[in-house]
């Protein structure tokens, strides 16, 4: 959703093209993401475009079925302190056994 005080059709237009490419560039990068050594084969990816919240968290965490490792993959720049922290616990209690929300440069960081 984009909030565009005026009405302008322009501005409606060039928001939601901003908006679809850069979905498609996160889409994108997902996609290489997985071809590198920081998501090992077998991984498999829960992926939002937008920073999740509490409540989409939840029902994704609840829709993950046991087995391999999972990783719960948002967009940067990382969720702030404190929503961060209530964000993993909200996943380690729901999601199975070593699922880890994260962003791609955050485990970029974390494997090199």
């Amino acid at each position: 959703m984009v909030r565009i005080p005026d009405g302008n059709l322009m501005r409606v237009l060039f928001a939601a093209l901003r908006e679809g490419l850069r979905f498609l560039y996160f889409k994108r990068r997902v996609a290489e993401l997985r071809q590198t050594p920081a998501v090992p084969a077998g991984t498999l990816l829960y992926v939002f475009s937008l920073a999740p919240s509490m409540p989409a968290l939840l029902r994704a965490c609840r829709s993950l079925q046991p087995g391999p490792r999972h990783l719960i993959v948002y967009p940067d720049p990382p969720l702030g302190t404190g929503v961060f922290e209530a964000a993993n616990a909200l996943v380690s209690d729901y999601a199975p056994p070593g699922t880890q929300l994260t962003t791609p440069n955050t485990l970029a960081v974390e494997q090199g």
